[in-house]
């Protein structure tokens, strides 16, 4: 209507003006019944709905999906990309002088690395090599024995592979907050 009241605003200035009017105490109107609405969710225990509304309003977290074409070469660049691990570490560990008179070494069981990677919480950032804890949890029943046994190469080596020591630093502002 206010395009129509736009087009002939020269012609009828006073239909346009109402219009526009209209269109004002629309939007207003429709504002107040989203905010009462966003208010009682509030009150409720449905976060779920709350966050949604919310989000709608922000556009937070908005991702178009794609199609995910049939590539039937994904398994090998991945395989690929996982192995460059492997590939790029060709040093050999300098094991450091130990006490010999302790006896005791240290050593970890499958049983261990299996409660670790089911109390990982699926909600974290993933890690440089951006594999996501939810993963690691789902898989919680299949990795322990390869954890296992890289866990405890690097205890009986003394020392640690680069990419178990590679982090990414995200500095965060506080400014603003008291």
């Amino acid at each position: 209507m206010k395009n129509k009241a736009y087009r002939n605003k020269d012609r009828d200035p006073a239909s346009f003006k109402k219009a526009r009017l209209d269109l004002k105490k629309g939007i207003k109107e429709e504002k107040r019944k989203h905010r009462d609405k966003i208010n009682g969710l509030f009150d409720t225990n449905d976060t779920k709905t709350l966050w949604s509304n919310l989000g709608q309003i922000t556009q937070y977290n908005v991702r178009k999906q794609t199609d995910v074409p049939d590539d039937i070469a994904l398994p090998d660049r991945l395989n690929n990309f996982y192995a460059r691990f492997e590939r790029d570490n060709n040093t050999k560990p300098n094991p450091l002088p130990c006490d010999s008179s302790s006896s005791a070494t240290l050593a970890v069981d499958e049983y261990e690395t299996r409660c670790a990677l089911g109390r990982l919480r699926e909600n974290e950032a993933p890690g440089p090599d951006m594999t996501k804890p939810r993963l690691l949890k789902l898989c919680s029943s299949q990795l322990p024995p390869v954890l296992t046994y890289i866990f405890n190469w690097s205890l009986e080596a003394n020392t640690v592979s680069f990419c178990f020591k590679k982090i990414y630093k995200c500095s965060c502002s506080k400014k603003g907050f008291t």
